[in-house]
């Protein structure tokens, strides 16, 4: 039988999904950023550890290009 729904939809599974998901990108960004500047920071750490997948998909996107862990994180 075919699944039909995701699992980040689920009542019960969705949300611990959702969380590990999440700490998932963050710990693959933190692994780029500490390749790229070395040891980030604790405020980087502070960051990746509260942000939602979505802050955590941006700052993967931003890291790409930009020339400074502040650029990343504080773009304005």
């Amino acid at each position: 039988m075919p699944v039909t729904t995701s699992l980040f939809d689920h009542k019960v599974l969705g949300r611990e999904f959702k969380r590990g998901f999440a700490v998932g990108q963050a710990r693959f960004l933190r692994r780029g950023l500490e390749y790229r500047f070395k040891k980030p920071p604790k405020w980087v750490a502070g960051k990746l550890e509260t942000a939602t997948s979505a802050q955590l998909e941006e700052w993967a996107i931003r890291s790409v290009d930009m020339k400074s862990l502040k650029a990343i994180f504080d773009p304005d």
